[in-house]
Protein backbone atom coordinates (compact mmCIF):
# COMPACT_ATOMS: atom_id res chain seq x y z
CA UNK A 1 0.00 0.00 0.00
CA UNK A 2 0.96 3.64 -0.32
CA UNK A 3 1.73 4.13 3.39
CA UNK A 4 4.16 1.24 3.39
CA UNK A 5 5.84 2.43 0.20
CA UNK A 6 6.34 5.94 1.62
CA UNK A 7 7.70 4.57 4.91
CA UNK A 8 10.08 2.21 3.13
CA UNK A 9 11.33 5.05 0.96
CA UNK A 10 11.94 7.32 3.96
CA UNK A 11 13.88 4.61 5.77
CA UNK A 12 15.97 3.63 2.75
CA UNK A 13 16.86 7.26 2.00
CA UNK A 14 17.84 7.91 5.60
CA UNK A 15 15.07 10.40 6.32
CA UNK A 16 13.71 8.26 9.17
CA UNK A 17 15.75 6.50 11.85
CA UNK A 18 13.65 3.65 13.18
CA UNK A 19 15.91 3.14 16.19
CA UNK A 20 15.59 6.74 17.38
CA UNK A 21 13.38 7.66 20.32
CA UNK A 22 9.74 8.04 19.32
CA UNK A 23 9.40 10.89 21.81
CA UNK A 24 11.96 12.85 19.75
CA UNK A 25 9.93 12.48 16.54
CA UNK A 26 7.92 15.66 16.04
CA UNK A 27 5.29 14.00 13.85
CA UNK A 28 4.61 11.22 16.36
CA UNK A 29 4.50 13.67 19.27
CA UNK A 30 2.08 15.91 17.39
CA UNK A 31 -0.28 13.01 16.68
CA UNK A 32 0.19 11.15 19.97
CA UNK A 33 -3.37 11.87 21.14
CA UNK A 34 -4.68 9.91 18.15
CA UNK A 35 -2.62 6.85 19.06
CA UNK A 36 -4.89 4.89 21.39
CA UNK A 37 -2.21 2.36 22.31
CA UNK A 38 -0.47 5.13 24.25
CA UNK A 39 -1.56 5.99 27.79
CA UNK A 40 -2.95 9.53 27.93
CA UNK A 41 -1.12 10.35 24.71
CA UNK A 42 2.28 9.97 26.39
CA UNK A 43 5.07 8.25 24.46
CA UNK A 44 7.23 6.11 26.81
CA UNK A 45 10.88 7.27 26.84
CA UNK A 46 12.05 3.73 26.00
CA UNK A 47 9.79 3.41 22.94
CA UNK A 48 11.62 3.57 19.62
CA UNK A 49 10.15 5.05 16.47
CA UNK A 50 9.98 1.55 14.98
CA UNK A 51 8.03 0.23 17.97
CA UNK A 52 5.62 3.15 17.90
CA UNK A 53 5.00 2.65 14.18
CA UNK A 54 4.43 -1.09 14.75
CA UNK A 55 1.64 -0.34 17.22
CA UNK A 56 0.27 2.29 14.84
CA UNK A 57 0.21 -0.32 12.07
CA UNK A 58 -1.95 -2.53 14.31
CA UNK A 59 -4.24 0.37 15.18
CA UNK A 60 -4.81 1.18 11.51
CA UNK A 61 -4.90 -2.50 10.44
CA UNK A 62 -1.87 -2.21 8.17
CA UNK A 63 -0.28 -5.66 8.08
CA UNK A 64 1.98 -4.81 5.14
CA UNK A 65 3.65 -1.97 7.03
CA UNK A 66 3.98 -4.12 10.15
CA UNK A 67 5.67 -6.86 8.11
CA UNK A 68 8.14 -4.35 6.68
CA UNK A 69 8.95 -2.93 10.12
CA UNK A 70 9.46 -6.41 11.57
CA UNK A 71 11.56 -7.99 8.83
CA UNK A 72 14.88 -9.67 9.52
CA UNK A 73 16.71 -6.34 9.41
CA UNK A 74 14.73 -4.60 12.14
CA UNK A 75 13.27 -7.45 14.20
CA UNK A 76 9.97 -7.44 16.06
CA UNK A 77 9.34 -5.68 19.39
CA UNK A 78 7.96 -8.33 21.75
CA UNK A 79 8.15 -6.44 25.06
CA UNK A 80 5.43 -4.45 26.83
CA UNK A 81 4.96 -0.78 26.02
CA UNK A 82 2.38 1.40 27.75
CA UNK A 83 1.19 -1.78 29.46
CA UNK A 84 0.72 -4.10 26.50
CA UNK A 85 2.47 -5.88 23.66
CA UNK A 86 1.52 -6.13 20.00
CA UNK A 87 -0.62 -9.23 20.58
CA UNK A 88 -2.57 -7.62 23.43
CA UNK A 89 -3.25 -4.58 21.26
CA UNK A 90 -4.21 -6.76 18.29
CA UNK A 91 -6.72 -8.52 20.56
CA UNK A 92 -8.04 -5.15 21.72
CA UNK A 93 -8.50 -3.92 18.16
CA UNK A 94 -9.77 -7.25 16.81
CA UNK A 95 -6.97 -7.62 14.25
CA UNK A 96 -7.32 -11.33 13.59
CA UNK A 97 -5.12 -11.28 10.48
CA UNK A 98 -2.31 -9.52 12.34
CA UNK A 99 -2.62 -11.88 15.32
CA UNK A 100 -2.41 -14.82 12.94
CA UNK A 101 0.73 -13.35 11.37
CA UNK A 102 2.31 -12.80 14.80
CA UNK A 103 1.76 -16.50 15.52
CA UNK A 104 4.00 -17.37 12.56
CA UNK A 105 7.03 -15.68 14.12
CA UNK A 106 9.81 -17.65 15.79
CA UNK A 107 8.71 -19.76 18.74
CA UNK A 108 10.51 -17.63 21.38
CA UNK A 109 8.88 -14.46 20.03
CA UNK A 110 5.39 -15.98 19.95
CA UNK A 111 5.85 -17.49 23.41
CA UNK A 112 6.81 -14.06 24.71
CA UNK A 113 3.71 -12.48 23.19
CA UNK A 114 1.34 -15.18 24.39
CA UNK A 115 2.73 -15.58 27.92
CA UNK A 116 2.94 -11.91 28.88
CA UNK A 117 0.19 -10.52 31.08
CA UNK A 118 -1.27 -7.18 30.06
CA UNK A 119 -0.42 -4.27 32.34
CA UNK A 120 -2.94 -1.84 30.92
CA UNK A 121 -6.17 -1.08 32.75
CA UNK A 122 -8.79 -2.48 32.73
CA UNK A 123 -6.98 -5.59 31.48
CA UNK A 124 -4.19 -5.79 34.03
CA UNK A 125 -3.25 -9.44 34.47
CA UNK A 126 -5.15 -10.58 31.37
CA UNK A 127 -3.84 -12.53 28.41
CA UNK A 128 -4.77 -11.73 24.81
CA UNK A 129 -7.84 -14.07 24.65
CA UNK A 130 -9.41 -12.34 27.67
CA UNK A 131 -9.01 -8.96 26.02
CA UNK A 132 -10.45 -10.24 22.75
CA UNK A 133 -13.60 -11.72 24.27
CA UNK A 134 -14.23 -8.68 26.44
CA UNK A 135 -14.01 -6.47 23.35
CA UNK A 136 -16.42 -8.72 21.44
CA UNK A 137 -13.87 -10.19 19.03
CA UNK A 138 -15.09 -13.77 19.39
CA UNK A 139 -13.38 -15.30 16.35
CA UNK A 140 -10.06 -13.85 17.45
CA UNK A 141 -10.53 -15.14 20.99
CA UNK A 142 -11.21 -18.62 19.66
CA UNK A 143 -8.14 -18.48 17.40
CA UNK A 144 -5.87 -17.38 20.26
CA UNK A 145 -7.04 -20.15 22.58
CA UNK A 146 -6.60 -22.74 19.83
CA UNK A 147 -3.09 -21.46 19.09
CA UNK A 148 -2.21 -21.82 22.76
CA UNK A 149 -3.69 -25.32 22.86
CA UNK A 150 -1.71 -26.30 19.80
CA UNK A 151 1.46 -24.90 21.37
CA UNK A 152 0.89 -27.03 24.48
CA UNK A 153 0.27 -30.13 22.37
CA UNK A 154 -3.41 -30.33 23.38
CA UNK A 155 -4.61 -29.63 19.85
CA UNK A 156 -3.08 -31.34 16.84
CA UNK A 157 -3.30 -30.31 13.21
CA UNK A 158 -5.08 -33.51 12.22
CA UNK A 159 -7.84 -33.00 14.79
CA UNK A 160 -10.85 -30.72 14.72
CA UNK A 161 -10.67 -27.73 17.10
CA UNK A 162 -11.88 -28.77 20.53
CA UNK A 163 -12.61 -25.25 21.72
CA UNK A 164 -15.93 -23.49 21.22
CA UNK A 165 -16.81 -20.14 22.70
CA UNK A 166 -20.25 -21.33 23.77
CA UNK A 167 -18.38 -23.63 26.15
CA UNK A 168 -16.34 -20.71 27.52
CA UNK A 169 -13.21 -22.70 28.22
CA UNK A 170 -11.79 -21.87 31.70
CA UNK A 171 -8.72 -20.15 30.30
CA UNK A 172 -7.45 -18.22 33.33
CA UNK A 173 -5.66 -14.91 33.61
CA UNK A 174 -3.01 -14.04 36.21
CA UNK A 175 -5.73 -13.50 38.86
CA UNK A 176 -7.59 -16.71 38.10
CA UNK A 177 -10.35 -14.99 36.10
CA UNK A 178 -11.71 -17.04 33.21
CA UNK A 179 -12.97 -16.13 29.76
CA UNK A 180 -16.47 -16.25 31.17
CA UNK A 181 -15.57 -13.55 33.70
CA UNK A 182 -14.36 -11.25 30.93
CA UNK A 183 -17.42 -12.04 28.83
CA UNK A 184 -19.68 -11.01 31.72
CA UNK A 185 -17.76 -7.74 32.03
CA UNK A 186 -18.11 -6.93 28.34
CA UNK A 187 -20.02 -3.82 27.27
CA UNK A 188 -21.32 -5.70 24.22
CA UNK A 189 -24.81 -7.17 24.59
CA UNK A 190 -24.13 -10.07 22.22
CA UNK A 191 -21.19 -11.21 24.38
CA UNK A 192 -23.22 -10.99 27.59
CA UNK A 193 -26.08 -12.75 25.79
CA UNK A 194 -23.77 -15.65 25.03
CA UNK A 195 -23.07 -16.03 28.75
CA UNK A 196 -26.78 -15.70 29.59
CA UNK A 197 -27.57 -18.44 27.10
CA UNK A 198 -24.99 -20.65 28.79
CA UNK A 199 -26.58 -19.93 32.18
CA UNK A 200 -30.03 -20.89 30.89
CA UNK A 201 -28.71 -24.18 29.52
CA UNK A 202 -26.95 -24.85 32.82
CA UNK A 203 -30.12 -24.12 34.84
CA UNK A 204 -32.19 -26.40 32.61
CA UNK A 205 -29.64 -29.16 33.08
CA UNK A 206 -29.76 -28.71 36.86
CA UNK A 207 -33.58 -28.78 36.83
CA UNK A 208 -33.50 -31.97 34.78
CA UNK A 209 -31.04 -33.58 37.18
CA UNK A 210 -33.22 -32.59 40.16
CA UNK A 211 -36.30 -34.05 38.48
CA UNK A 212 -34.51 -37.31 37.76
CA UNK A 213 -33.23 -37.48 41.37
CA UNK A 214 -36.73 -36.83 42.71
CA UNK A 215 -38.14 -39.54 40.46
CA UNK A 216 -35.60 -42.08 41.70
CA UNK A 217 -36.39 -41.10 45.31
CA UNK A 218 -40.09 -41.76 44.69
CA UNK A 219 -39.30 -45.13 43.11
CA UNK A 220 -37.02 -46.08 46.01
CA UNK A 221 -39.66 -45.14 48.60
CA UNK A 222 -42.22 -47.32 46.88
Amino acid sequence: NRQCWVLRSMVEKGYLDLESQASANGFLVKNAQELIFLENGQIPPSMTTKCCLCFAAVQYDDLQTLQFLCDDTFGIPAELFAGWNLLHFSAYMGRIEIAGWLSTQTQPVWNSFASQCCGREPYRGAFAPHIAINRGHLDLCELLVQLEAKQQGILHEDRLPFFRLDQLDPYEDEKGHTLEFYARQSEHDFVQGMVTSKDIKKNKQLELEKSITSLFDIIDNE
